[in-house]
């Protein structure tokens, strides 16, 4: 939307939507309005050229469809309704939108086709913003109100869909899109760092900078939960939904029925397509009772589920998922682990993730996306993100839990918990008072993840402790409820979503995670957490909600997961760091690049993405840049073929 008079050129959408061409094969379109109101519309295939005209227009909705519940010309979009006054860009899935057809046909709206998007529009139209309010799903969306000149952006309760938008520069107007190189390819917000969210990032491994910052000036990230008004010079953003704090220790094992009946719904939620769905595996407990529920839900029809797993063939993972899929009668591929991890794949998922990981471990995630999604065509898929998030499941929960249980229930119920736990933990003590105390203090994170990043940086560790976004990031001892809403919306849910949705769609797979369901979030959060650790089992609901789920796998506490590098990393990171920043002038000076050489190559890992997408956003330009830096000394840092 622009409202300086300037307008924008039709040439500037169509860069927009090509850039986020991977989200959506199986259709293009665009709805434009004029300063003097007229409208212009084209939908079709995405290699045709739109017959519009240049432009410039006031008013642009841009679209690319992936087709998942009708897959005719009719669910193209932007769609309109109410008369050609509501237009809507949409992304993510309502899964419970055939109950809510239902019921808006009964009222006497007219559908025309089969999708959600219609659904959602024909909702807005009779209810306006409050019919957020009603929709269970996954969803962002641009909605134009032409009768009033007002644009609204949304997003779903735990940002499990991706939403930017930018204010142009002198107050011009407002560009939004589901990433980051949509807003950059409209030529009106330069591609330039966040300086402060990139330091923090480097120094202390912030991967979320703030509730609405990004890593990229100018550019913000439409909080989860909220919406955003625009009309002409004005935005108004507002929560349009809270997360509940947890606590109210409501829900005990006497509901384990209840439990499992509002799981196998939601699953059943989540297997809602016209197109096949598949299941990642990833031998877990999240990942197996998603892949069990589904199972039951299509019965005679279970044997053509497909599940995905990737790892060694003898990894513990791999054997207990090739152990619960042979159980539950699916059908398991496993995708082996490569021995080493290629530069070339490194730089892909760097680029397809647009902001900086503090890890690799998306690495396997990456492959196993693009084994699902090129090799086998599967375009939905189920996985267990968010379980460890909505349980309470990780280790950094434990010390926050005993203080709440203690001051809850007593010190006999804390003392109990807090034994059993460490009888049963999967980690050697040392190892577990190491990841406790990261989550529970600011100073121990920066120390661990600092590797000589701070020197590098020209800065103490002490100075990296007060800057805005890592105080907005870390945190020090906090108790069960707050720990547990950092986990789902600053911290490891919301990254964990960010590089989901950012890898299948790179590879034209919309991914659903049924734990990050709004009741099911809201549900463990009601739960008593001496039932969520029962008898020192983490997320022990899950281990008894099934009892026909493969026996080891259930009360195996060995598996690792996707976060786990099973491959070898290209050596001496260190180096190829260093010449990659000095290859980008020192990230504008911010670096010394001198002193990555000897860096740990967790540490140097960072400062490589960083430097990589300094150089732009392009996969295949990325690789090319990466090759062109690594050190001539280091022949095996070579890039793939």
């Amino acid at each position: 939307m622009d409202w300086s008079g300037q307008g924008v050129p039709l040439h500037a959408l169509r860069a927009m939507t090509q850039a986020q061409a991977h989200r959506g094969p199986d259709g293009r379109g665009f709805v434009l309005w004029q300063s003097d109101g007229t409208r212009h519309e084209w939908r079709g295939r995405p290699e045709d050229a739109p017959r519009l005209p240049p432009g410039p227009f006031r008013v642009g909705l841009g679209h690319n469809l992936l087709a998942i519940q009708d897959p005719t010309p009719a669910a193209l979009q932007p769609m309109g309704r109410a008369g050609g006054a509501l237009w809507l860009s949409f992304n993510g899935e309502i899964y419970n939108f055939p109950e809510l057809r239902a019921e808006l046909a009964a009222r006497g709206a007219v559908f025309r086709t089969a999708t959600d998007t219609e659904v959602l529009l024909a909702l807005w139209e009779a209810e306006g913003p409050a019919a957020l309010e009603r929709l269970r799903g996954m969803f962002a969306f641009a909605l134009y109100d032409a009768a009033a000149d007002t644009l609204w952006l949304a997003r779903d309760r735990l940002g499990i869909k991706p939403l930017y938008y930018a204010l142009l520069p002198g107050g011009a107007g407002i560009a939004a899109a589901s990433e980051l190189r949509g807003i950059h390819a409209s030529g009106r917000v330069p591609r330039a760092w966040n300086p402060d969210a990139l330091r923090a990032f480097l120094a202390a491994g912030v991967n979320q900078p703030g509730e609405s910052d990004t890593f990229f000036d100018g550019v913000r990230e439409l909080p989860a939960g909220h919406l955003l008004r625009v009309r002409p010079g004005q935005t108004e953003l507002r929560a349009w939904y809270r997360l509940p704090d947890a606590g109210a220790c409501t829900v005990t094992a006497a509901d384990l029925p209840a439990i499992r009946d509002a799981f196998r719904e939601n699953v059943r939620l989540h297997l809602r397509s016209s197109r096949e769905v598949g299941v990642c595996l990833s031998g877990g407990l999240d990942s197996a009772n998603i892949a069990f529920a589904a199972a039951e839900a299509l019965g005679e029809r279970a044997s053509l589920l497909r599940t995905f797993t990737i790892g060694g063939a003898e990894s513990v993972d791999a054997r207990l998922a090739g152990a619960a899929a042979q159980a539950m009668g699916v059908r398991q591929d496993l995708l082996p682990s490569p021995a080493a991890m290629s530069l070339d794949d490194l730089a892909r998922m760097i680029v397809a993730c647009e902001s900086p990981n503090h890890m690799w471990g998306p690495i396997n995630q990456y492959l196993l996306l693009r084994h699902v999604g090129v090799d086998h065509g599967v375009r939905v898929l189920l996985n267990g993100q968010g379980g460890d998030e909505s349980l309470s499941g990780y280790p950094w929960f434990v010390p926050g839990i005993e203080s709440f249980v203690r001051r809850r229930f007593g010190a006999g119920e804390a003392d109990a918990l807090a034994a059993a736990y460490r009888a049963r933990a999967p980690f050697p003590p040392p190892l577990l008072a190491a990841m406790q105390g990261m989550y529970t203090s600011r100073d121990a994170w920066i120390t661990a993840f600092d590797g000589g990043a701070a020197a590098a940086l020209r800065v103490t560790r002490a100075e990296v402790a007060e800057w805005a976004p890592v105080r907005w990031f870390l945190n020090d001892d906090v108790e069960w409820p707050e720990m547990r809403n950092r986990q789902l919306l600053r911290r490891e849910l919301a990254h964990c979503l960010r590089h989901e949705d950012r890898l299948g769609m790179w590879h034209s797979i919309e991914s659903r995670v049924p734990f990050a369901d709004h009741t099911m979030v809201e549900l463990f959060g009601d739960a008593d957490p001496r039932f969520l650790f029962h008898d020192g089992w983490a997320k022990y609901p899950l281990r008894v909600l099934f009892p026909r789920l493969h026996e080891p796998l259930r009360w195996d506490g060995r598996k690792a997961g996707y976060w786990e590098n099973h491959s070898a990393l290209p050596p001496r990171l260190d180096l190829l760091a260093r010449d990659a920043v000095r290859a980008a002038d020192g990230l504008g000076g911010l670096v010394d690049p001198e002193r990555l050489a000897g860096m740990p190559a967790l540490a140097a890992w960072r400062f490589l993405q960083a430097a990589l997408l300094t150089a732009g956003g392009d996969a295949a330009a990325a690789r090319d840049w990466l090759g062109s830096v690594r050190p001539a000394s280091e022949p095996e840092l070579m890039l793939a073929p």
